[in-house]
Formats: structure tokens, C-alpha cells, sequence
């Protein structure tokens, strides 16, 4: 889609404050994850030797950061679906916009909504989990015994890594929240719950950019 701007007044979201404030918040969200976006594409793009052993790791630290972004954004759809006021502003805006909407609401009480986007933001994108934390490391030692992995400290940022934790994080990802189980191809797996939830996020995205285009100003 190519980049087009409008002017608002501040004032106007005012007016209405529980729009307002929805529309706001929305904003927000959208910011977030598209500084998350733009940052993940830039590691991707970085070939510098001196990033090169933190490219992969990066990039999916931002996504995950993305997705609790998203998770956030989630409860604000599920606020203007309770509210027969706020959801009449939805009835107002074209047909893809309100199907996005209804995407999203059904995707709310999807049980991978809690599985697997709330997982990974109160447990990889936000917080550590102690329980799922220990449960990764002891069955990666009972598996694989005499793993090895490098830590590294100095005077910039990218020189401090830490190579078992970014492991256990991984794992974590993988067998606890989308439940690759041990025969399976890690990568396949793991790919076709990513490319899900990211279609979840593109909708949200779409889908309150021209809601906010259309009730933020005019």
C-alpha cells in the first residue's frame, strides 16, 4: 500500500473519550509493532560480521515482542466488542474493515489466543517462567548430556551473549508453548504456528489502521 497522510485534531479525540481513548490506545499498538517490524527486518538485513551470531536471535526476539504487542492490542478488540457503543463505530466502516474485525473477534475465542499469543507474551516477550525455564533445561540435559554453549561479556551490547539461555528460550518456545513434539521437524512445525499468529497480527493491523482512519478525523 503506498503512504498517504491526513492531519488530525487532537482535540477531536477528546470529544468522545472512550473512542478516544480506544483510538489512542490502537495508535499505540501500531507504533509498537511497527518499530518491532522495521527493527526485525534491519537484523535480517545486518550481514556485519560482528552481528552475524546474534542475527537469528534478534530477529525472533522481535517477533516475539511483536505478538505481546499484539496481544495487548487483542484485549482492546475484545473491549469494543463488549461495548454495544463502541461496536456501532465498527458497523460504520466498510465491509473488509468490519470482516477484520469479525476475524479477529472469533480468533479471541480461538484457544490458541491464550496457547500460544498469551503464552509467548507472559512467558518469552515479557516475563521468565520459572517452571517452564527449569522444564526445558532438565529435559535438554536428560536428552542431549554434555551440551555446551558459549557466554560472552564486553564493552558494547552486541558483545554480551549468552548462548544457554537463548537455548532454553527456544526450547521453551518450541515444546512448551507451540507443542512440537520431539519427533517432529522443529522448523516446519514451528513455522506454521508463526505464520498464523502473524496472519493474526497483519488483520489487526489492517484492521485498526482504517479504523482509526475513519473516526479519528473528518
Amino acid at each position: 500500500m503506498s503512504s498517504r497522510t491526513k492531519i488530525i485534531a487532537i482535540d477531536k479525540l477528546a470529544r468522545d473519550p472512550d473512542l478516544g481513548s480506544v483510538l489512542v490506545r490502537l495508535m499505540m499498538v501500531i507504533n509498537d509493532n511497527a518499530i518491532g517490524d522495521e527493527t526485525a527486518r534491519m537484523w535480517q538485513a545486518d550481514t556485519s560480521e560482528k552481528r552475524k551470531g546474534r542475527r537469528q536471535e534478534a530477529f525472533k526476539y522481535m517477533v516475539e515482542l511483536q505478538i505481546g504487542h499484539i496481544y495487548e492490542g487483542m484485549q482492546i478488540i475484545r473491549e469494543i466488542d463488549q461495548s454495544s457503543k463502541l461496536k456501532a463505530y465498527v458497523d460504520e466502516c466498510d465491509r473488509p474493515t468490519r470482516n477484520e474485525f469479525d476475524q479477529l473477534v472469533a480468533y479471541l475465542t480461538d484457544a490458541k489466543y491464550e496457547r500460544i499469543m498469551g503464552r509467548m507474551r507472559n512467558n518469552l516477550a515479557f516475563h521468565y517462567s520459572a517452571k517452564l525455564t527449569k522444564r526445558a533445561l532438565l529435559r535438554h540435559v536428560e536428552r542431549m548430556p554434555g551440551t555446551i554453549g558459549a557466554i560472552s561479556m564486553g564493552s558494547t551490547s552486541s558483545d554480551w551473549m549468552f548462548e544457554p539461555g537463548a537455548l532454553v528460550n527456544e526450547l521453551v518456545a518450541v515444546r512448551d508453548i507451540f507443542a512440537v513434539p520431539d519427533n517432529a521437524n522443529i522448523n516446519e512445525a514451528t513455522d506454521r504456528e508463526m505464520m498464523e499468529v502473524q496472519k493474526v497480527a497483519e488483520t489487526f493491523m489492517r484492521f485498526a489502521g482504517h479504523f482509526i482512519w475513519k473516526h479519528a478525523s473528518g
